[in-house]
């Protein structure tokens, strides 16, 4: 009785080593395997725990009958566990199993109790199917294991026949309880088999993680190694720990191990060693272009992008990701070339528009001044029309040369000191004829004064546009408002109209050149004249102040307001 009782305290003592070397592992890994072999041998120690009582009161059928269950759901629990390490996900139906091996002894314990047949040989015919279905369990477990592809080597083997032992051993062990005295060898053979199962299958788990890590770094050194790119892993000295192309008339040995900056001309050495520094100090990626030149290519343009590797929370290392560029620069200088070229089309055609233009409304102005009283009403018209249309060209001519202007960054901003206030009602009144043409109702939200610097004609020139496309685009009778509010360090300046709205994809068009809407033939009230870069040139403008324009509207036929802010920073000195 005392080398039973030594042996399963033994029992007790490695299962519940077991139990903490896989709750560790589950809560560092997170892997759910462990927590069910954890569940496992938390069920083995119950059930030699429970064996103990039953040495002292063998004759217990309540402590028999939870030692048979702990039995049972460890047996299970382990299974489980096995099926998940091998990416293996069990029915639910498994579950059947351990159930109905638990309501099996539940009934035979009422049956024994009731008939009151005798316990010994009883108990052991109850026994019987239970260590039949463990032994099948057992070496289910271990067949899968040997035929399993997810693992190699020494591991795989061991734990193969582990299980298929231990199945064989539950078998055995039947003819272990029927002689008393062979009963300590067979607990013994359960301990030697449950700790060489469990360090096996810990062992086979490193291997599996140890495989699948090393099949991770092939396919991604091999995407490494075929990117177009050259990447490479510097360190926080800033040397190179890692490059997947080398660089002509190099060796991997020449590269590994020096500074990312000697391969940068002079002038670029501190912005790329403080791009590094900085990832390495805040976290956040950053980027950067260079000009560089090989020993036989011609000077090439590359960009450059810095990333942090981090570990456990801290930045390791860096990843720098840099891609030549130069075929990139080259369409973008010639797209700017090609804009130069227009603007300077642009700038010249409406110039030379310019000379004709003032002769065409000098003379209409003549006729009609002149010569109105010898001409009919209708060659009066038509003088009116010829007149009218001049003055459209101009608008138009005009627009056309403030944009130009504002492409070739050629507009001087002359910021003084004024009255934002007084500049929009000069340009209210400007625009009073319209409104009242429109029958449109005008209302003013504004303070007494605010002063800012800032350019009065070019500002006037956005209010006026503003103002003047929400009298166009509303039909008569609508309802205008020009508000003023200061926010942050910003004023902001906006006009409200009830007009006929803007769609989300119209208020993405607008603020482009040439990006009116138009509205022919819709059934709507306004009026529809204009270039289509009054918009444009507002925008251009508010930004040389250091400011922004923006529109907000809820759709067709709600109206729409348009806002743009003013700093109310005031000029240093010079």
């Amino acid at each position: 009785m005392a080398e039973l009782l030594t042996v399963l305290l033994i029992i007790l003592k490695s299962t519940s080593i077991l139990i903490l070397v896989n709750s560790i592992l589950y809560f560092e890994y997170k892997n759910r395997f462990f927590l069910s072999w954890t569940i496992c041998w938390s069920l083995y120690l119950i059930r030699y725990i429970l064996a103990i009582f039953l040495s002292f009161s063998p004759r217990s059928l309540l402590l028999f009958f939870f030692n048979q269950v702990s039995l049972i759901w460890s047996g299970f629990f382990l299974f489980k566990g096995i099926n998940e390490f091998l990416d293996k996900n069990p029915s639910s139906r498994w579950f059947l199993i351990p159930i109905s091996g638990t309501l099996w002894s539940g009934f035979g314990i009422l049956v024994v109790h009731f008939l009151l047949l005798p316990l010994r040989e009883s108990l052991f015919i109850l026994a019987i199917p239970i260590f039949i279905f463990l032994a099948g369990l057992y070496l289910y477990c271990g067949l899968t294991f040997l035929k399993t592809s997810q693992l190699t080597g020494v591991s795989k083997k061991f734990t193969g026949i582990g299980f298929v032992l231990w199945g064989i051993h539950k078998i055995y062990f039947l003819y272990f309880r029927i002689y008393s005295t062979q009963i300590i060898f067979g607990y013994l053979l359960e301990i030697v088999l449950e700790i060489f199962i469990a360090i096996s299958i810990i062992l086979a788990y490193f291997q599996k993680t140890n495989t699948e890590l090393k099949k991770s770094e092939a396919k991604f050194k091999m995407l490494i190694d075929q990117a177009p790119d050259i990447i490479l892993r510097i360190n926080r000295k800033g040397l190179i720990e890692y490059i997947n192309k080398i660089p002509e008339l190099h060796k991997i040995d020449e590269i590994i191990g020096t500074h990312a900056t000697d391969y940068v001309p002079p002038k670029y050495k501190s912005l790329v060693d403080k791009s590094i520094k900085n990832v390495f100090k805040t976290g956040d990626p950053t980027s950067y272009e260079t000009e560089a030149k090989g020993p036989k290519t011609p000077r090439r343009w590359y960009s450059s992008r810095i990333a942090p590797i981090t570990i456990k929370g801290k930045v390791d290392s860096v990843l720098l990701i840099t891609r030549d560029i130069t075929d990139q620069k080259q369409i973008e200088q010639e797209l700017r070339n090609l804009n130069e070229l227009k603007s300077e089309l642009l700038n010249r055609t409406s110039h030379e528009l310019k000379t004709p233009l003032v002769s065409i409304k000098g003379f209409s102005l003549l006729l009609r001044e002149k010569y109105h009283s010898k001409l009919d009403i209708d060659v009066q018209e038509i003088v009116d029309e010829i007149n009218n249309a001049s003055n459209r060209l101009e608008s138009l001519v005009n627009d056309i040369l403030d944009a130009a202007k504002l492409e070739s960054s050629k507009v001087d901003v002359k910021k003084e000191e004024h009255d934002l206030i007084d500049t929009i009602e000069k340009s209210v009144k400007e625009m009073e004829g319209l409104i009242k043409l429109r029958n449109h109702k005008f209302l003013l939200n504004l303070p007494d004064e605010l002063i800012l610097f800032y350019d009065e004609k070019q500002i006037r020139q956005i209010i006026c546009n503003l103002i003047s496309n929400a009298i166009k685009y509303t039909p008569r009778g609508g309802r205008i408002s020009i508000s003023t509010k200061i926010k942050g360090n910003s004023v902001i300046v906006w006009v409200e109209d009830n007009g006929i709205g803007l769609t989300e994809e119209q208020q993405q068009k607008i603020f482009k050149r040439f990006g009116k809407v138009e509205r022919y033939n819709k059934g709507f009230d306004i009026l529809s004249e204009g270039s289509g870069l009054g918009l444009y040139i507002s925008k251009k403008i508010v930004e040389l102040h250091g400011g922004r324009i923006w529109v907000e509207s809820e759709g067709e036929n709600k109206g729409c307001t348009f806002y743009f802010s003013l700093p109310q920073t005031i000029p240093q000195p010079t």
